[in-house]
């Protein structure tokens, strides 16, 4: 094997059918991955038969505790590459991956990781008029060298960073309060970013690395699924807001505006659906926000 050794993290809960063809995909890649990690907090034993057909190439770990931010400090602590990658466990990576992923950071020594493409799969219910989850397309590659919306950087279903990048994110380097199992299921990814570009790091944003993210959620759980997404924002938002930076009062300005035209899309639609789902954002938000002071303290009390 040439070039720095890779090891890729997928925290999962309950969804053995998803990490089966996550694995599948890695497993088909057309450059090596040298470990991959299983941080599962299932109750049932379908993940661990799933990771036990793939030995020795899949560690498997059970974890009794629940959130997915708690998963990914678990797997990036016991991970030994030189870059440590995160995938949703219902993201499927295209098979040139992996070499996309180590291409990007050759090319860009002086960053501290990438962020890939995550297009729509399967399963978009008709309800949801269009509106795809948790997706994000790249035009060209933009290597980001000063502050910006997280989400313009990517998203936290496919990403790597260099194994001395994570170290310098502190521990846990994921904020366990944030993230699908916390109080605020959502923007432990936008937490991160944020953190990043705000101590100076250079990100990519990179294309070639792409994968793809099942829709496969009823119309009903989307809601939720915003309505949580719009929690999770608003308390990463309100942890900054109230740790005293600025910019994340200009970025919940910003994630204000986009939900508003998120309903008012809807309108001009006729569609119901976006215009609860922008509904459901905001109500979310202002829940979230409700939530950073603590989230503050509980940061202070950590870096004293």
């Amino acid at each position: 094997m040439t070039g720095p050794s890779l090891s890729v993290v997928i925290a999962t809960k309950d969804r053995a059918t998803f990490v089966e063809r996550c694995l599948l995909a890695l497993s088909g890649q057309d450059a090596s991955i040298d470990e991959i990690i299983v941080v599962d907090q299932s109750a049932d034993a379908g993940t661990r038969e799933v990771c036990r057909a793939h030995e020795p190439r899949v560690r498997y770990v059970h974890d009794p505790g629940r959130g997915q931010s708690r998963g990914r400090n678990i797997g990036v602590g016991l991970a030994t590459g030189d870059l440590v990658a995160c995938l949703d466990d219902d993201c499927y990576a295209h098979p040139d991956w992996a070499r996309a992923v180590r291409d990007v950071l050759g090319r860009h020594p002086e960053a501290a990781g990438a962020f890939g493409e995550m297009l729509g799969g399967e399963g978009a219910p008709a309800g949801a008029a269009g509106l795809e989850v948790s997706t994000i397309r790249f035009p060209a590659e933009v290597v980001h060298r000063r502050r910006r919306p997280p989400y313009h950087v990517g998203f936290g279903g496919n990403f790597v960073l260099r194994r001395e990048t994570w170290q310098t994110l502190g521990e846990p380097p994921c904020d366990e309060m944030l993230d699908p199992g916390s109080p605020n299921p959502g923007a432990g990814d936008m937490d991160l970013i944020h953190r990043l570009l705000r101590d100076g790091a250079i990100l990519v944003s990179a294309p070639s690395m792409r994968a793809l993210h099942d829709q496969w959620r009823p119309t009903g759980a989307l809601l939720r699924q915003m309505r949580g997404y719009g929690r999770g924002t608003g308390a990463y938002l309100g942890k900054h807001i109230f740790g005293g930076d600025p910019y994340a009062v200009a970025l919940l300005v910003r994630q204000l505006a986009a939900d508003a035209k998120l309903s008012a899309s809807g309108l001009r639609r006729r569609s119901l659906f976006r215009v609860l789902a922008g509904g459901a954002r905001v109500v979310g938000l202002v829940h979230g926000l409700a939530r950073g002071p603590a989230l503050a303290r509980r940061r202070r009390g950590r870096t004293q």
